[in-house]
């Protein structure tokens, strides 16, 4: 079986920290991208072996999920579908959720808002490939750790949560066949089928939520993650 495509990302931080961030780039450098004021994420791409199972109409219950390993691959890879990702570049009006900087390949959001992230491939892949994102830390001494949501934002019930489990931090919004999984470590995925671009367009897009910030005491506390968003094929 061939190895699936995979992506990675960074969850959000608190305000100060994204003002502390952005404050780094030159604004020559900006190419007109917004600032929001809540969180911020990484973007790249990187690859692990994964199986998965489909059933007509869906994701089915079974759906295998990520293979237990303790410490996933965040290497860059493409796969044989070339796999990328993009990200729309946003005003800088304060109504905007999101934005990205590619000077720091990094994307800023807020919690709990729309993110959109554009996947885009060279070759279409089999019928029944789902797209898996799951987060996890960026450094060394915490990659092992699983990535979950702070004890307050697990409590306290936001809108279009209810057929995801609290503790998990990444959401998929407009998807009614996302499911979400957990390893034998205990490592959180969300996965969804993957959908041919829309007539006139030249990517799929994946809409995802972050439900708590990285400066959230508790959960990430602070500490840098990424999220890798894996391409999978039976």
């Amino acid at each position: 079986m061939d190895p699936p495509s995979e992506a990675v990302m960074e969850p959000p931080l608190s305000q100060e920290t994204f003002e502390d961030l952005w404050s780094l780039l030159p604004v020559d450098n900006l190419h007109g991208v917004s600032c929001p004021e809540e969180n911020m994420l990484d973007f790249g791409y990187s690859m692990t072996p994964v199986m998965s199972a489909l059933q007509e109409g869906g994701v089915s219950s079974t759906f295998a999920p990520v293979p237990p390993s303790a410490v996933p691959s965040t290497e860059d890879y493409p796969g044989h579908h070339g796999l990328t990702l993009e990200f729309q570049q946003n005003g800088t009006a304060k109504s905007v959720t999101c934005t990205y900087s590619p000077d720091l390949n990094k994307l800023f959001c807020q919690s709990a808002k729309t993110c959109p992230v554009l996947i885009r491939v060279q070759s279409s892949p089999p019928m029944g490939s789902v797209l898996r994102a799951v987060a996890v830390y960026k450094k060394s001494e915490h990659v092992a750790e699983v990535v979950k949501r702070c004890p307050h934002h697990e409590r306290s019930l936001e809108h279009g949560e209810d057929s995801a489990p609290r503790n998990h931090l990444i959401r998929v919004e407009g998807n009614t066949q996302a499911y979400y999984t957990e390893d034998s470590n205990g490592r959180h995925s969300v996965c969804v089928p993957y959908e041919e671009p829309q007539v006139g367009s030249e990517c799929t897009v994946l809409l995802l939520n972050y439900m708590c910030n990285s400066s959230c005491m508790g959960g990430m506390n602070r500490r840098p993650i990424m999220t890798i968003v894996t391409l999978e094929s039976k």
